[in-house]
C-alpha cells in the first residue's frame, strides 16, 4: 500500500510538473533563461521588462551597466520576443515545435555597421541542441544566368559574408539577408550587383 502510494504521489508530481512546463509561454523561457546567454541583462531585469511592457506598454528598462534595453515584440501567441539589447545589437527567442519537444531558438544580431547574425536551438531545459540549419553564404544569392567567371568574381570580391537572420514568428520560419555588398566599395558593388540576387530566403523551422 505504501508502494502504491509513492508511485501515485511521484505520478501526481510528473503531470504537475509537465503541466507546469507546458503552461510557460515566451515570456517565461526568457526570464528564466541562464544568464549567459544574455549577460547584459540580469532576471531580474527581464521580469520587469516583460512585466512592465504587459502591464502598462512601458518598453524600455536600463540594465546593470546603464544602458538602456528596449522590448521590440512580445508576441505570447506565436511565442516570440525581440529585444533590442544595446545601440547595434538584437536578441530574438522564438519557441516552436519539433518532433512533439519544445525547440528554443536564439538569434543574436550585431550591426557595426553592416548587420550580421547567428543562430543557436536548445532544449526546454536550455541544453543545447543539434540542428540542421544551413550555412549561408554568397553563394546562396548568385543569379542561376551567371557564367562561372562572374560567380567567380562574386566570390573573389566577397571576402566575408555578413548574414542576418530574424524569425518570422507566424510562419514559424527563420528570414536570411545577405548583406556582404554593404561591405563593399561602390566601385566593386557596380562590378557585381548584377550577378547577385536581392531576395529573403525563408528557412521552415516546421
Amino acid at each position: 500500500m505504501r508502494t502504491s502510494r509513492i508511485v501515485f504521489t511521484l505520478l501526481i508530481g510528473w503531470a504537475i510538473s509537465c503541466t507546469l512546463q507546458a503552461q510557460k509561454n515566451i515570456g517565461d523561457y526568457f526570464v528564466d533563461m541562464p544568464l549567459n546567454l544574455i549577460p547584459t541583462l540580469e532576471s531580474s531585469y527581464r521580469l520587469e521588462l516583460v512585466e512592465n511592457y504587459r502591464t502598462s506598454g512601458k518598453d524600455t528598462v536600463q540594465n546593470m551597466f546603464g544602458t538602456s534595453v528596449k522590448l521590440l515584440s512580445l508576441d505570447t501567441i506565436n511565442q516570440h520576443i525581440n529585444v533590442k539589447t544595446t545601440a547595434n545589437s538584437r536578441f530574438e527567442m522564438l519557441l516552436f515545435r519539433q518532433n512533439n519537444d519544445t525547440v528554443i531558438g536564439i538569434i543574436y544580431t550585431v550591426c557595426a555597421p553592416v548587420c550580421s547574425s547567428y543562430i543557436h536551438f536548445y532544449d526546454s531545459q536550455w541544453k543545447k541542441k543539434a540542428y540542421s540549419f544551413p550555412a549561408y553564404d554568397i553563394t546562396h544569392w548568385l543569379k542561376a544566368a551567371n557564367s562561372p567567371e562572374e560567380n567567380k568574381l562574386v566570390k573573389d570580391l566577397v571576402k566575408a559574408d555578413f548574414i542576418e537572420l530574424s524569425f518570422n514568428p507566424k510562419e514559424q520560419a527563420v528570414e536570411v539577408r545577405n548583406n556582404s555588398l554593404e561591405y563593399l566599395s561602390e566601385e566593386e558593388n557596380k562590378m557585381i550587383e548584377n550577378r547577385v540576387e536581392e531576395k529573403v530566403i525563408y528557412f521552415s523551422l516546421r
